[in-house]
C-alpha cells in the first residue's frame, strides 16, 4: 500500500486547522502522513497543531507566501503519492481511499481529481456568496487532487513569483508545456471548500484575465522548449 503524504499549507488558521487535520485522521486509508507547513502564523495555529503530537509533522517558516510553503511541503514528503488540503477546508469520508484505488486501477494516470463542494461561513455577505456559487466549477482544483510524487519531480515546483495563482500556473505547465493528461476525475464530492472573510479569494478583486495571462506565459514556455529541441 502506497504511503500518501497530505500537505496542509497554513497561515493564521487557528479557527479551522483542527477540523482540517481531523478530516485527514478520520480517513479510512491507513498508510498516510500529515505535513502542516506553517507560513509564519501569528495566532495560535502552532499550539493547536502541537496537540496532535506525532500524528502530524509540523514545519514552521517565516512568512513568504503559499508557493514556497507548498514547495517545502513537497520537499518534506516521504510518500509515493501527494495530496493537498487547504487549512480552512476539509475532506469528506473516503477521499484518499477512493483516489488511491483509482490510481492503482489506472497506471497511466499521474493525478486524479475529485469533485468538491463550496460552502460559505455565516459572516460572508449574501452578495459575495452569490458571486462565488455562480462561478463555474474548476475540475483541476489542486487541493482536491491525489498525484504520484513522480509527477512533481517531472513538472517541478510551484513558481514562487506568483503570490496568487501558483497552482493554476502548475496546472497550465503540466498540461501545456509537458503535455500531461490531467483529465482523470471522480465526479463525486470528497472535498469541502470554505469561503470566509479572510479567504484570499475574497480579499482581492477577481481578475478574469489573470488565468489567461498565466496560460499565455506557459504557451511561450512551450514554444521556447520546441525551439530548443
Amino acid at each position: 500500500m502506497n504511503l500518501i503524504s497530505i500537505i496542509i499549507p497554513t497561515y493564521n488558521r487557528e479557527k479551522y486547522i483542527a477540523q482540517a487535520i481531523d478530516s485527514v485522521l478520520s480517513q479510512d486509508y491507513p498508510n498516510k502522513e500529515i505535513i502542516v507547513v506553517d507560513d509564519g502564523s501569528t495566532d495560535n495555529t502552532r499550539e493547536i497543531v502541537a496537540k496532535y503530537d506525532s500524528q502530524v509533522k509540523y514545519i514552521h517558516k517565516e512568512n513568504s507566501g503559499v508557493a514556497l510553503t507548498r514547495n517545502l511541503g513537497v520537499a518534506s514528503a516521504s510518500g509515493d503519492l501527494i495530496a493537498w488540503l487547504d487549512s480552512d477546508d476539509y475532506y469528506l469520508s473516503g477521499k484518499l481511499s477512493v483516489q488511491a484505488k483509482y490510481l492503482d486501477e489506472h497506471p497511466e494516470a499521474d493525478i486524479v481529481f475529485t469533485k468538491y463542494e463550496n460552502f460559505v461561513e455565516g459572516e460572508v455577505t449574501p452578495e459575495i456568496a452569490e458571486r462565488l456559487f455562480s462561478e463555474s466549477e474548476n475540475r483541476y482544483h489542486m487541493a482536491a487532487s491525489l498525484a504520484r510524487c513522480s509527477l512533481f519531480d517531472e513538472i517541478g515546483n510551484y513558481d514562487e513569483k506568483y503570490k496568487i495563482g501558483s497552482d493554476a500556473d502548475w496546472i497550465f505547465r503540466a498540461k501545456i508545456v509537458y503535455d500531461k493528461n490531467l483529465d482523470h476525475y471522480i465526479d463525486v464530492p470528497y472535498y469541502r471548500r470554505r469561503f470566509h472573510t479572510s479567504n484570499i479569494r475574497l480579499s482581492k478583486p477577481l481578475d478574469k484575465n489573470y488565468n489567461n495571462r498565466i496560460m499565455a506565459e506557459n504557451l511561450k514556455k512551450k514554444m521556447t522548449m520546441g525551439r530548443e529541441k
